[in-house]
């Protein structure tokens, strides 16, 4: 472990014929152990699969990794996750891109990868006629960087496998792979997940969709473009008769109605899709309308057997079919009703029906019965 017990088994490796993969993971290299494992490679031409990932070589390590692997013609496999690589190695990487004939598989994810690194890289993935699966995941790709590795996409013929999650790709860059897909026909798994792609980036990406039929698997999981944003995905599948997707991840996004029958139309059409999302987001129902205070009125006196009529009448003392609202307000009040004091007192002055402070209650009684939307016992 570290670079002393790295040198003493790089010495012993220089000329192995037998060991073909070499796992130093997590074995606290540093810049110095990086260096020594490069200059291993310089003599060893056994070594096809090589993972450094987790060791903290930074950018001396993987610079001297860079300059040897671009001679190398056996290591196909290279795992550099983990090692905090930032922009000042992106140009040794995009030449090792540009000028090795073997390497197939690169990871270089978990990294302080930036913007400028990207605008290195791009050009470099359009040149590259080797490379199978690249995984950039967990860097901060923003910008024009990331449009800089959309159009490497569009330009490469050979790449099966991109893995762009955790970045910042954005609307544009997700623009820009939409664009990308448009004319790339060997992309066949391609990962975004969390890439702070809004409705707008959905909209150009789903663009892409349309005529590829070559990409069988697209995570899209953890962007905030929500149900509308997928719904704009899914159109345009509608449209993607050749379509060779077989699995859209949108982990995360909520399903709306519509969004399910977009869905729904899709898979009746591309019967190989699977589809994985978050939770069901049914719309809720309206909520019904609360009741009118003289439809609690009404209803409360008939739990009570009693009448709104014979309410009236107790106060009706000349018996003249009229009373007077402030009677009938105080008995309200103290009837320990379902009512509040300002349904109460909007219920009264509904029920002065003579502006003068009075009652005409039969005359009231009678709108009620007109009234459909009170058809009570009064």
């Amino acid at each position: 472990r570290g670079s002393r017990g790295t040198t003493a088994i790089c010495m012993c490796l220089t000329s192995n014929s037998t060991v073909t993969t070499l796992n130093l993971s997590d074995n606290g290299l540093g810049a110095a152990g990086g260096v020594a494992v490069a200059d291993m490679l310089k003599d060893n031409c056994y070594i096809s699969e090589l993972d450094l990932s987790f060791n903290k070589i930074g950018n001396t390590g993987v610079i001297a990794l860079c300059q040897v692997l671009m001679e190398n013609s056996t290591v196909t496999r290279c795992n550099l996750s983990n090692n905090e690589l930032d922009n000042k190695c992106s140009e040794n990487l995009a030449d090792l891109l540009k000028s090795n004939f073997s390497l197939a598989h690169l990871d270089i994810s978990h990294n302080k990868l930036e913007e400028e690194a990207g605008l290195f890289i791009g050009p470099s993935l359009g040149e590259n006629e080797v490379l199978k699966s690249l995984n950039l995941s967990w860097n901060s790709i923003t910008g024009k960087g990331a449009i800089s590795i959309a159009q490497g996409i569009k330009n490469n013929t050979i790449l099966r496998s991109l893995d762009l999650s955790f970045n910042g790709f954005g609307n544009e860059g997700a623009a820009a792979i939409g664009d990308a897909l448009k004319s790339n026909s060997t992309l066949t798994f391609l990962y975004m997940k969390s890439n702070h792609i809004h409705v707008a980036g959905t909209v150009a990406l789903g663009k892409g969709l349309e005529p590829n039929d070559t990409l069988q698997h697209l995570d899209l999981g953890c962007n905030p473009f929500e149900a509308v944003g997928a719904m704009n995905i899914f159109i345009s599948l509608k449209k993607a008769s050749n379509s060779a997707l077989q699995v859209l991840d949108l982990k995360d996004v909520r399903v709306s109605v519509e969004m399910k029958k977009q869905m729904m139309e899709v898979k009746s059409s591309l019967s190989q899709l699977t589809v994985t999302h978050g939770d069901w987001a049914w719309e809720a129902a309206p909520s019904k309308p609360k009741p009118a205070p003289i439809v609690k009125l009404q209803t409360f006196l008939n739990t009570k057997g009693v009448k709104l009529v014979d309410l009236f009448k107790k106060f009706d003392v000349e018996n003249n079919g009229i009373v007077e609202t402030k009677e009938i307000h105080k008995t309200l009040k103290n009837m320990s009703l379902p009512l509040t004091n300002r349904e109460i007192s909007e219920l009264v002055k509904s029920m002065d029906n003579t502006l003068a402070g009075t009652i005409e209650y039969q005359t009231y009684l009678d709108s009620l019965q007109t009234d459909t939307s009170h058809a009570t016992d009064t």
